[in-house]
């Protein structure tokens, strides 16, 4: 019995010990898998963004699976001849996500300081319509320089919006762009931004049209914008034109420009297009400065004179159904300044002034629905007594505009007081 009970327990410490034996390979080869080696790319030293990658900007090592990210690259044949979008740093995985196939400089850019002397290319005698036509088509991403003189225009030449085909347009300060006696086109002299852009593109739209005076002869729109953005208008000058620019679409810088309208139904910016920019902008001899129907518009320093002074015309239009923002822009001799829309539109450091006996109500801001706007520090300089003067006529009470801080001249002269309905803070009042 003895012998037997030793057997017995000689029989599961030795099962116990093949049991233990095992469990232990397992683990140690579950170990092994786990700190087992794997092939990684590397980057051997910093490479700035925009690099074409060759495999000798990379290493391959071997390093334990478990502190490897996933996705990082694992084969250099996958990351050579493609391009690197961010810079790579020493010692750093490489991910597909920071690769690109293209050069991303050339992907969103177009070289415009290519310059091209339009003089040099075409005749510039008589009508040029055609000839700059062709030339344009067929030099997408140059910029076209016009030297000064007289270039004539019968019909509209058009830059498209596809920016893989898109010219800049620069006019040194006496090159005239003027439409023929015979022009008879509803469109602009110059259509920019014109069609559509293809579905897909990658090309940043960005262009431009400075300096130079385009004369309407009393016929034409000078300027239209109808699509794309980035697109800048600066240091242009107009006479005589139906309309200076028309945006139609997209998105528009417009800095520093003198306009001269053709008088009687002629407006200097009109504006369906939303969150451009119009800066510094000086206006005389059109029915209204700035007739807007786009929202958040920028409007800063337009100055607005009429040189009729018994007009019963408006120099700031806005029918906007969001609003816009105006910023210290000048209505001088408009029977009305601003015509205020349904829109939450800002008024800030505006101005309103007459200097004449002949217009028979002096209205600085109507509201032709209820008034949602808010007009902040604005002056209004009232001309002379029984002028029928209104800071703020408003034709349908219950709105939620506010009226902050005005600074009211020739405040006796004043019939409509309905502002004080909205006024927050003290009117400052004088003359």
């Amino acid at each position: 019995m003895k012998k037997t009970n030793v057997l017995k327990r000689i029989l599961c410490i030795c099962v116990i010990a093949v049991t233990l034996l095992a469990l232990t390979s397992c683990n140690v080869g579950d170990m092994k898998d786990k700190d087992s080696a794997i092939t990684v790319v590397k980057v051997k030293s910093n490479i700035e963004a925009g690099k074409q990658l060759t495999a000798d900007m990379f290493e391959t090592v071997k390093v334990p699976e478990t502190a490897v990210p996933l996705n990082a690259i694992r084969d250099v044949r996958k990351i050579e001849g493609k391009y690197n979008t961010q810079a790579f740093y020493a010692g750093e995985y490489v991910f597909m996500g920071k690769l690109s196939e293209s050069d991303p400089a050339k992907k969103n850019a177009i070289d415009y300081e290519s310059n091209f002397v339009v003089t040099e290319k075409i005749d510039v005698k008589g009508d040029i319509s055609d000839a700059l036509q062709q030339l344009i088509d067929k030099n997408p991403g140059k910029t076209f320089e016009f030297p000064d003189g007289e270039y004539v225009l019968s019909k509209p030449v058009k830059v498209p919006a596809d920016p893989a085909k898109a010219v800049s347009l620069r006019l040194s300060d006496f090159a005239v762009i003027k439409a023929a006696d015979s022009w008879s086109s509803s469109e602009a002299m110059f259509c920019l931004s014109a069609g559509t852009i293809p579905e897909g593109s990658e090309l940043v739209n960005t262009f431009y049209l400075t300096g130079g005076l385009f004369d309407g002869n009393g016929k034409a729109t000078a300027i239209s914008v109808e699509n794309g953005e980035n697109l800048l208008i600066s240091g242009v000058d107009f006479k005589n034109v139906v309309t200076a620019i028309d945006v139609k679409g997209g998105i528009v810088d417009v800095e520093n420009c003198d306009v001269i309208g053709a008088g009687s139904g002629s407006v200097a910016l009109k504006v369906a297009g939303e969150y451009s920019t119009y800066t510094n902008v000086r206006v005389s001899n059109a029915d209204a400065a700035v007739n807007v129907s786009g929202n958040n518009n920028l409007f800063k320093s337009v100055y607005a004179t009429y040189e009729n002074k018994a007009n019963q015309l408006c120099a700031f239009v806005d029918t906007s159904s969001m609003g816009n923002n105006y910023d210290m822009c000048t209505s001088e001799n408009f029977a009305t300044g601003f015509s205020v829309g349904t829109g939450t539109s800002t008024y800030s450091g505006c101005y309103v002034k007459w200097e004449s006996t002949s217009i028979t109500k002096q209205v600085a801001f109507l509201s032709t629905g209820k008034f949602n706007s808010v007009i902040r520090t604005s002056r209004v300089d009232f001309d002379f007594a029984n002028c029928g003067g209104a800071y703020l006529a408003d034709t349908t009470e219950g709105g939620a505009g506010q009226i902050l801080w005005p600074m009211i001249g020739g405040v006796s002269n004043m019939a409509d007081t309905s502002y004080t309905s909205y006024l927050k803070g003290t009117a400052a009042v004088f003359r």
